[in-house]
This record gives structure tokens, sequence and C-alpha cells, in this order.
């Protein structure tokens, strides 16, 4: 008798183990800026953030590869031992080639938890930086932004005919469509809140909306 409950009290245990795992996803991570190291001239720090309420910790984070806007590799980094606890920024050390954007460019993300090994995907786009070119070769305006159902997208002639895409962070299309007259209005109401990119064909430069 005593044997069946020992084993009855382990099973129970295991059980309140397993729920107690939290399951840690690309949510819980996200991409806060990126910096030269000012110890090493063929490095940047891309400082990434790792929140949970569950105070969990994140082992063997790194960032495997950094692409530029072609898919081109120009990046790479190294495995850190340490790892990550939550709620607190860390800064990941990448080698890159001279041709490096560090304004506009693509990044895997992995690291491994108690469930699983998994890879998170994002991309940088510098606001400032595309503002600035907005205002210079008046390619593209977009307002409201942030906005919460509608947005407007306001294009020179040049580009009527053209098809425009909106991606999601991880770089996958999820709209696509023809820009019909220099003011275009987009319904946001089928996407989640969130960061998004429009990429018009024809046209280099890549532009972040905010879904609230």
């Amino acid at each position: 008798m005593k044997k069946l409950f020992f084993i009855f009290s382990a099973a129970l245990l295991l059980m309140a183990q397993g729920s107690l795992a939290q399951e840690i996803t690309c949510a819980n991570i996200s991409f806060i800026g990126i910096n030269p190291n000012p110890d090493n001239p063929d490095e940047y720090l891309i400082s990434m953030e790792f929140t949970d309420a569950n105070n969990s910790f994140i082992s063997y984070p790194y960032l495997p590869a950094v692409f530029n806007s072609s898919g081109d590799t120009i990046g790479e980094g190294y495995i850190f031992f340490f790892g990550q606890i939550a709620n607190t920024v860390t800064q990941y050390p990448i080698t890159v080639t001279e041709d490096f954007n560090p304004s506009e460019f693509n990044f895997q993300f992995v690291y491994t938890t108690e469930i699983d090994t998994d890879t998170c995907y994002f991309s940088f786009f510098d606001v400032n930086n595309i503002e600035h070119v907005i205002e210079e070769k008046n390619t593209m305006n977009i307002w409201p932004n942030p906005a919460k159902h509608f947005i407007n997208i306001e294009t020179p002639s040049a580009l009527i005919g053209q098809s425009y895409s909106i991606l999601d962070i991880s770089g996958r299309v999820i709209q696509k469509n023809l820009i019909q007259s220099e003011l275009t209005t987009l319904n946001l109401q089928t996407l989640t809140s969130g960061i998004y990119f429009i990429k018009v064909d024809n046209n280099p430069e890549v532009y972040r909306i905010i879904r609230e």
C-alpha cells in the first residue's frame, strides 16, 4: 500500500512540475537596439529583451545568422552559454562583413527552454532613416501610424499599377494587392496587433506600420 502511495505521489509531483513549465514564444522576446562593439571593430552588439511574468530562463541564446534585405548572410553570432533571465536585456555580439548596414537587416534568434529549442525571426528598419528617405525622394507617405482599423498610403503616380505586400515580423507575406491610385486605404482589422512592414515592387524601401 505504501509503495502504491509513493508511486501515486511521484506521478502527481511530475504532473505538477509539467504544469509549471510555461511555454516561451517569440512574443516574449524583442529586439530593442544595436550598437558597435567598442572592444571589437568587427562586431556589433544586438540588444534583446526577454520578458516573462514567471521569471523563467532561456539557455544557449544566440544569433546564428544576420541577413541583408536581399537575403544574403552578412553576419553571425555564437552561443551565449550563460543564458538570459526573464525581464532583462542582454547584448549579443555578431561578427559582420564590411557590407553590413545597421539601419536595415533581418536576423535569427535561437534559444532553448525546458520544453524545446526555438527560433525567432526579426526584421529591423530604422524609422528615422525611412522618414528621411520619404522626405528626400517623396516615394511614399503613410498615416496614421500607429493605426487601429485603417491606414492610408500616399504614393507618386509612377507607382500606380505596382503590387504592394504587407509582411509580418518574420518576413511572411500576409496580404498582396495592386496600387490603383495615388491614395490607397488599407483595412487592418483582419490583422492582430503588432508590427508589420509594407513593401512595394520596384521600390527598394520598406515601411514599418504598427497595428494597435
